[in-house]
């Protein structure tokens, strides 16, 4: 993030205590599969197109959340932008009944949440990817201690 970056979360001082804390990406996958073997260099193809919650450090958190016992033992600390993909990565998150208080919320209008879009071959070989993860590589250390202890990380 830009010195000039603002950020929010949904975390308080009463956000019940975790167990398990992971830090890290939560992301956007937009994965297209071409339904023909044609070369569809400087054009398109036809296909399909589906979306999926999809990071690493998301995706971990999913699995120990659905394996947890407890609904809040799982908390994932992770910039979304304020945009459409944030909207949907916190929403369906809480859909499955997983914590959102650890998601940072990014101002700014150059702040988006990461999104991996992939293209596949008819085969399903990836052909193309274009990864946008500014967010989560300029995820500063002093952020994730402010959700993990409050205002007095200090």
């Amino acid at each position: 993030m830009t010195p000039t970056t603002q950020t929010s979360t949904t975390s308080t001082p009463t956000s019940p205590q975790a167990d398990l804390v992971i830090a890290g990406c939560a992301a956007i996958d937009i994965i297209a599969h071409q339904s023909t073997s044609l070369d569809a260099r400087g054009s398109t193809a036809p296909g399909t197109i589906r979306t999926s919650l999809g990071g690493v450090a998301r995706n971990v958190a999913e699995a120990a959340h659905r394996l947890s016992s407890s609904p809040t033992a799982v908390k994932l600390v992770a910039p979304v932008g304020d945009d459409t993909f944030g909207r949907t990565l916190k929403a369906e998150s809480q859909a499955m009944g997983m914590r959102v208080d650890g998601l940072i919320q990014l101002k700014g209008d150059n702040e988006r949440t990461p999104v991996c879009n992939m293209v596949m071959d008819a085969r399903g070989g990836l052909v193309q990817g274009v990864a946008d993860m500014d967010a989560p590589a300029n995820l500063l250390a002093k952020e994730v201690m402010f959700m993990l202890v409050g205002p007095d990380c200090r």
